[in-house]
Protein backbone atom coordinates (compact mmCIF):
# COMPACT_ATOMS: atom_id res chain seq x y z
CA UNK A 1 0.00 0.00 0.00
CA UNK A 2 1.40 3.48 -0.66
CA UNK A 3 0.17 5.73 1.96
CA UNK A 4 0.86 9.38 2.34
CA UNK A 5 0.67 11.28 5.50
CA UNK A 6 -1.64 14.24 5.51
CA UNK A 7 -1.46 16.46 8.37
CA UNK A 8 -3.49 19.86 8.24
CA UNK A 9 -2.97 21.15 11.83
CA UNK A 10 0.37 20.60 11.71
CA UNK A 11 1.65 24.31 10.80
CA UNK A 12 -1.23 25.87 13.52
CA UNK A 13 -0.50 27.32 17.07
CA UNK A 14 -2.40 25.91 19.87
CA UNK A 15 -4.58 29.11 19.21
CA UNK A 16 -5.24 28.65 15.94
CA UNK A 17 -5.95 24.89 16.36
CA UNK A 18 -8.95 26.34 19.12
CA UNK A 19 -9.90 28.90 16.46
CA UNK A 20 -10.64 25.75 13.92
CA UNK A 21 -11.82 23.48 16.62
CA UNK A 22 -14.57 26.20 17.25
CA UNK A 23 -15.56 26.24 13.73
CA UNK A 24 -16.06 22.98 13.22
CA UNK A 25 -18.17 22.82 16.54
CA UNK A 26 -16.13 20.70 18.79
CA UNK A 27 -17.25 20.91 22.03
CA UNK A 28 -15.85 23.82 24.53
CA UNK A 29 -14.25 21.68 27.02
CA UNK A 30 -12.47 20.00 24.03
CA UNK A 31 -11.42 22.91 22.49
CA UNK A 32 -10.35 24.69 25.81
CA UNK A 33 -8.99 21.60 27.90
CA UNK A 34 -5.20 23.09 29.06
CA UNK A 35 -2.23 21.28 27.30
CA UNK A 36 -0.80 18.41 28.96
CA UNK A 37 3.17 17.20 28.28
CA UNK A 38 4.04 14.84 25.53
CA UNK A 39 6.55 12.90 28.08
CA UNK A 40 3.48 12.30 30.44
CA UNK A 41 3.08 13.45 34.53
CA UNK A 42 6.66 12.56 35.22
CA UNK A 43 7.74 15.19 33.56
CA UNK A 44 6.26 17.35 36.60
CA UNK A 45 8.46 15.41 39.07
CA UNK A 46 11.68 17.07 40.04
CA UNK A 47 13.66 14.22 40.83
CA UNK A 48 13.48 10.02 41.08
CA UNK A 49 9.93 8.83 39.12
CA UNK A 50 8.58 6.37 41.44
CA UNK A 51 4.96 5.32 41.92
CA UNK A 52 4.30 7.02 45.17
CA UNK A 53 5.68 10.61 43.64
CA UNK A 54 3.57 10.03 40.18
CA UNK A 55 0.68 9.47 43.04
CA UNK A 56 1.38 12.52 44.49
CA UNK A 57 1.97 14.96 41.31
CA UNK A 58 -1.70 13.65 40.34
CA UNK A 59 -3.26 13.82 43.74
CA UNK A 60 -2.14 18.18 43.86
CA UNK A 61 -2.98 18.95 40.16
CA UNK A 62 -6.40 17.05 40.47
CA UNK A 63 -7.27 19.56 43.22
CA UNK A 64 -5.42 22.49 41.81
CA UNK A 65 -7.59 22.07 38.61
CA UNK A 66 -10.80 21.42 40.05
CA UNK A 67 -9.95 24.42 41.97
CA UNK A 68 -9.65 26.72 39.75
CA UNK A 69 -12.60 25.11 37.73
CA UNK A 70 -14.65 25.96 40.51
CA UNK A 71 -13.80 29.15 41.12
CA UNK A 72 -14.42 30.04 37.26
CA UNK A 73 -10.78 31.03 36.44
CA UNK A 74 -10.31 27.76 33.80
CA UNK A 75 -10.70 29.77 30.48
CA UNK A 76 -9.04 32.96 31.85
CA UNK A 77 -5.90 30.84 32.46
CA UNK A 78 -3.95 28.83 29.24
CA UNK A 79 -2.62 26.03 31.38
CA UNK A 80 -1.90 25.51 35.19
CA UNK A 81 -0.64 22.04 36.78
CA UNK A 82 1.46 21.07 40.46
CA UNK A 83 5.01 19.85 40.11
CA UNK A 84 6.55 17.91 42.47
CA UNK A 85 9.78 19.83 43.96
CA UNK A 86 13.18 17.64 44.64
CA UNK A 87 13.11 19.06 47.70
CA UNK A 88 11.52 18.72 51.41
CA UNK A 89 11.06 21.55 53.86
CA UNK A 90 9.93 22.30 56.95
CA UNK A 91 6.09 22.21 57.90
CA UNK A 92 3.80 21.72 60.78
CA UNK A 93 1.42 18.66 60.78
CA UNK A 94 -1.08 18.91 63.83
CA UNK A 95 0.83 19.48 66.33
CA UNK A 96 4.42 18.69 65.53
CA UNK A 97 7.08 19.93 63.38
CA UNK A 98 7.78 17.87 60.42
CA UNK A 99 10.52 17.94 57.23
CA UNK A 100 8.01 16.67 54.35
CA UNK A 101 7.11 17.36 50.04
CA UNK A 102 6.90 20.19 48.61
CA UNK A 103 4.68 21.02 46.25
CA UNK A 104 4.95 23.99 43.03
CA UNK A 105 1.59 25.52 41.78
CA UNK A 106 1.98 26.92 38.35
CA UNK A 107 -0.43 28.75 36.12
CA UNK A 108 0.46 30.95 33.14
CA UNK A 109 -1.58 32.99 30.47
CA UNK A 110 -0.37 33.22 26.70
CA UNK A 111 -2.13 33.12 23.70
CA UNK A 112 0.84 31.14 21.22
CA UNK A 113 2.52 29.43 23.68
CA UNK A 114 5.65 30.43 22.53
CA UNK A 115 5.68 32.88 25.66
CA UNK A 116 3.84 33.08 28.63
CA UNK A 117 3.53 35.58 31.79
CA UNK A 118 2.26 34.30 35.41
CA UNK A 119 -1.30 33.96 36.60
CA UNK A 120 -2.37 36.60 39.55
CA UNK A 121 -4.33 34.38 42.33
CA UNK A 122 -6.20 35.99 45.50
CA UNK A 123 -3.95 35.06 48.61
CA UNK A 124 -7.51 33.05 49.56
CA UNK A 125 -7.55 31.07 46.69
CA UNK A 126 -4.14 29.89 47.08
CA UNK A 127 -4.31 29.45 50.65
CA UNK A 128 -8.23 27.07 49.99
CA UNK A 129 -5.75 25.23 47.55
CA UNK A 130 -2.64 24.73 49.38
CA UNK A 131 -4.64 23.60 52.45
CA UNK A 132 -6.79 20.84 50.71
CA UNK A 133 -3.57 19.58 48.93
CA UNK A 134 -1.75 19.16 52.11
CA UNK A 135 -4.76 17.84 54.20
CA UNK A 136 -6.35 15.51 51.60
CA UNK A 137 -3.98 12.81 51.15
CA UNK A 138 -5.31 9.33 50.09
CA UNK A 139 -2.14 7.99 52.12
CA UNK A 140 -0.86 9.15 55.48
CA UNK A 141 2.45 8.26 54.81
CA UNK A 142 3.06 10.58 52.14
CA UNK A 143 2.47 13.93 53.38
CA UNK A 144 2.72 17.47 51.82
CA UNK A 145 4.20 20.26 54.12
CA UNK A 146 4.11 23.57 51.90
CA UNK A 147 3.49 24.69 48.32
CA UNK A 148 5.14 27.24 46.48
CA UNK A 149 4.06 29.35 43.59
CA UNK A 150 6.28 30.23 40.67
CA UNK A 151 6.29 33.91 39.71
CA UNK A 152 8.65 33.92 37.21
CA UNK A 153 7.70 36.20 34.28
CA UNK A 154 10.61 35.84 31.63
CA UNK A 155 9.25 35.11 28.46
CA UNK A 156 12.47 33.11 27.33
CA UNK A 157 11.06 30.23 30.53
CA UNK A 158 9.03 27.54 28.94
CA UNK A 159 5.45 26.77 29.86
CA UNK A 160 7.18 23.23 31.83
CA UNK A 161 8.96 23.21 35.08
CA UNK A 162 12.77 22.18 35.04
CA UNK A 163 15.40 21.90 37.30
CA UNK A 164 17.05 25.21 36.63
CA UNK A 165 13.65 27.03 37.35
CA UNK A 166 13.83 26.49 40.86
CA UNK A 167 15.28 30.00 42.04
CA UNK A 168 11.74 31.44 41.00
CA UNK A 169 9.94 29.45 43.41
CA UNK A 170 8.65 31.43 46.36
CA UNK A 171 7.38 29.57 49.10
CA UNK A 172 6.09 30.60 52.37
CA UNK A 173 9.26 31.09 55.05
CA UNK A 174 8.38 31.78 59.19
CA UNK A 175 11.61 33.00 58.91
CA UNK A 176 11.21 36.01 56.56
CA UNK A 177 8.51 36.96 58.49
CA UNK A 178 10.53 37.41 61.66
CA UNK A 179 13.30 39.15 60.07
CA UNK A 180 10.66 41.10 58.62
CA UNK A 181 9.47 42.25 61.96
CA UNK A 182 12.90 42.98 63.43
CA UNK A 183 12.48 39.19 65.37
CA UNK A 184 15.21 36.64 65.24
CA UNK A 185 14.82 33.72 62.87
CA UNK A 186 12.30 31.50 64.07
CA UNK A 187 13.09 27.84 65.98
CA UNK A 188 12.18 26.31 61.89
CA UNK A 189 15.65 26.92 60.73
CA UNK A 190 17.02 25.33 63.76
CA UNK A 191 14.60 22.51 63.66
CA UNK A 192 15.54 21.86 60.03
CA UNK A 193 19.12 22.00 60.17
CA UNK A 194 18.46 19.30 63.63
CA UNK A 195 16.37 17.38 60.85
CA UNK A 196 19.46 16.92 58.47
CA UNK A 197 21.72 16.23 61.21
CA UNK A 198 19.88 13.23 62.07
CA UNK A 199 19.13 12.39 58.72
CA UNK A 200 23.26 12.52 57.69
CA UNK A 201 23.72 10.22 61.07
CA UNK A 202 21.25 7.71 59.99
CA UNK A 203 22.77 7.64 56.36
CA UNK A 204 25.91 7.11 58.53
CA UNK A 205 25.29 3.82 60.07
CA UNK A 206 23.71 2.56 56.55
CA UNK A 207 27.19 3.44 54.96
CA UNK A 208 26.04 6.16 53.04
CA UNK A 209 28.01 9.25 52.34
Amino acid sequence: MHLKLIEPLRELFKDEVRILGTKLGIPEELVWRHPFPGPGIAIRILGEVTPSQIKIARHADRIFIEEIIAAGLYRNISQAYAAVLNVRVVGVMGDKRVHEQAIALRAVQTTDFMTADWYYFEHSFIKKVSSKIANERENESEPISKEARDYQADPTLPVCISKGQLHGLHADKEDLKAKKHGNEPSKGAKIDAELQQEEEELLKKKGIK
